[in-house]
């Protein structure tokens, strides 16, 4: 599956994802999956995605390959390598697809119910926290980091706004 995939990684990651926004890799990860989501609603309005409701699929869709994207964006950010991206999409695609249509409908190819998403957007939601909540420690974190470095003590600066000390 991997070998398929990769020329949607090089695509996305390799190409685009470099341009979007060069100077905000999370915006530009954004903007790559929603992209990326809208370039797959041609396969859901054919039909050639079976989904029991096409709206449902064409809202939550981009959802997915959002977070997607920002995940498999990190890897590659980590990795330098888009074969890295392209076997955890691959991974993403068996798991995701095949292994939750056999489980929910009997066979790897059935259209999965309504009901099937609220797995995948309890996941979502979960991860979007965890992301979010990394994201504030981190910013937190590098605050007061920058404020230790410059020598200002940040409880001090906390007492009495308007004055620093060095």
């Amino acid at each position: 599956m991997a070998p398929l995939v990769l020329g949607e990684e090089l695509g996305w990651r390799g190409y685009l994802q470099l341009r979007l926004f060069p100077a905000q890799p999370f915006l530009a990860a954004l903007a790559t999956g929603l992209i990326w989501g809208v370039w797959h609603y041609p396969l859901i309005l054919s039909r050639g995605e079976p989904t029991s409701s096409i709206k449902l699929a064409l809202i939550t869709l981009p959802v997915a390959t959002m977070t997607l994207s920002v995940f498999l964006g990190s890897i590659k950010s980590v990795t330098a390598a888009v074969w890295a991206t392209s076997l955890a999409h691959a991974s993403n695609n068996t798991s995701n697809h095949s292994l939750q249509r056999l489980g929910l409908g009997g066979r790897q190819d059935a259209t999965l119910p309504n009901f099937a998403i609220v797995p995948s957007l309890v996941g979502e939601a979960l991860t979007w926290g965890i992301l979010g909540g990394a994201h504030s420690l981190l910013r937190s974190h590098t605050l007061h980091k920058d404020e230790h470095d410059r020598g200002e003590d940040v409880n001090a600066t906390a007492r009495h706004p308007g004055i620093t000390t060095r």
